[in-house]
């Protein structure tokens, strides 16, 4: 007996019950016979055009043609239980799963039946009685037309609902679709029938997800356009910022670089003054030792005069000796009378001599003295010079230390004001890339800003008064 409630519907209908005892007879023909009606059934199937596609190689064909007869042959040895449910949903399934459509199908089951029926009414002896061929002919038609009348209304029922579910399905999605094309998010499809239910679902939890998504769109769209007309006004301060300081940083680069300039024109001047300094220092030193030679040669002059002031003396002694002598020499010549007349001349000349050389004596010492004077004078002068130039050489010692000092300096100041103007034209660079990138982020920002505004004007469109509360944006500080 059946199990399920719609196979109990259908085998009460059928009035199945009063023919269970035929079950058995009809199992024993239908083993017999079944295998001879599937092959002249497929053998069919491959000459109709519309079908040969399903059935395009032998083992699709053996693999269908076995599963058929072996649900025949189960359905009337173990009757209509769960198994042949089963079965029976299967084989629907696949014909689905196929798209065989139900003409074919029921097509085939009334030409089994004919040659089952055939089988039946003509075994034995049977077929030679013309009466039972005709019955038997006769009966075969009947199921024929049965079947295919069969066929006809099912199809025009089927055909008829199709129609009628498409037009409850295509109305209702119109509406829906048409309401969602002028911007109503809060259309919902309802009243589909049961076999569309899933769709139903599903576009109504689509609408739902759609409206919060085009919520969402919309807050985010009004807050990044607030959050852009700030950034953008941040960005053109910056821009105008940065181009200002970008002047500022050349400006500083053209004093940096006239500094830089200067300084090493400065230092180049300090480097000759270094030099001169050097020259001068070096004529110094040598007027120096001109001086301290000139020191000793007056010193060796004041000795000389010493020297002849001593010899001056000695002659001043020798012409007092001499006078003394010449004034014996007259006393004796007086004392001989007539004879040392001669002699007396002779002493008075040498007194006169020694007269003239005590007086050139004096002179000498005189002159000697006035000389030695003016050596004295001029050896104190050469020395006051030498200590002068001394204290020149010592200055200009002191003046070129401080040159050469100064000029290092220079160098150095140089050295630091030229990786100054570098550092500063690095930074000019910097500064003048930063400014343009500025310029492009404040592009960037303004056509930003634009696309936010359109996205909002394009989300504003929609209807989102049945929407769920939107989700909250946490704008970025």
């Amino acid at each position: 007996m059946p199990t399920t409630d719609e196979l109990k519907e259908r085998y009460g209908f059928y009035e199945l019950a009063r023919n269970q005892e035929s079950f058995a007879r009809l199992g024993k023909h239908v083993r017999a016979a079944v295998d001879a009606g599937l092959t002249k059934f497929y053998a069919k199937l491959a000459q109709t055009p519309a079908l040969g596609s399903f059935f395009s190689s032998d083992e699709r064909v053996r693999h269908a043609r076995g599963a058929q007869r072996d649900h025949w042959v189960q359905l009337f040895e173990r009757g209509l239980d769960q198994s042949y449910y089963d079965r029976a949903l299967k084989i629907g399934n696949t014909h689905a799963r196929i798209g065989l459509e139900p003409k074919w199908y029921i097509g085939g089951y009334a030409l089994i039946l004919e040659h089952l029926i055939e089988h039946m009414m003509l075994s034995g002896t049977a077929r030679l009685s013309p009466a039972r061929r005709r019955l038997a002919k006769d009966v075969a038609s009947l199921v024929k037309v049965a079947m295919i009348d069969m066929d006809v209304a099912l199809s025009t029922y089927f055909e008829m609902a199709e129609r009628n579910t498409r037009e409850i399905v295509l109305g209702k999605m119109g509406a829906s679709l048409g309401s969602l094309a002028r911007g109503d998010l809060s259309t919902r499809m309802t009243g589909l029938p049961a076999s569309y239910r899933q769709v139903e679902t599903d576009f109504n939890s689509a609408m739902e997800r759609l409206a919060q998504t085009v919520g969402l769109v919309a807050d985010s769209a009004g807050q990044i356009s607030t959050s852009t007309d700030e950034i953008r006004a941040a960005t053109e301060n910056l821009a105008a910022r940065t181009e200002r300081q970008a002047h500022n940083v050349q400006d500083c680069a053209r004093a940096m670089g006239q500094l830089a300039a200067g300084l090493l024109k400065t230092s180049q001047t300090m480097g000759e003054l270094r030099v001169a300094s050097r020259s001068a220092e070096e004529e110094a030193t040598r007027g120096r030792e001109a001086v301290q030679q000139a020191v000793s040669a007056m010193d060796d002059a004041q000795q000389s005069a010493e020297e002849v002031v001593q010899i001056a003396e000695i002659i001043d002694g020798i012409a007092f000796q001499t006078n003394l002598l010449a004034l014996n020499a007259g006393v004796e010549a007086a004392r001989v009378g007539e004879a040392g007349k001669g002699f007396a001349v002779v002493a008075n000349e040498v007194r006169a001599l020694a007269q003239r050389s005590s007086e050139a004596a004096d002179n000498i010492k005189r002159l000697l003295s006035n000389s030695r004077e003016q050596v004295d004078r001029g050896a104190g002068l050469v020395k006051g010079a030498g200590n002068m130039l001394h204290g020149i050489i010592g200055k200009v010692v002191e003046i070129t230390t401080g040159v050469g000092d100064a000029a290092a300096l220079t160098d150095q100041q140089s050295a630091d004001a030229e990786r100054v103007n570098e550092v500063i034209a690095e930074i000019d660079r910097s500064t003048q890339q930063n400014a343009a990138m500025v310029e492009q982020t404040a592009a960037a920002t303004r056509s930003m800003a634009i696309t936010a505004q359109r996205m909002g004007e394009a989300v504003a469109v929609f209807d989102q008064s049945a929407a769920q509360p939107h989700l909250p944006v946490r704008r970025a500080a």
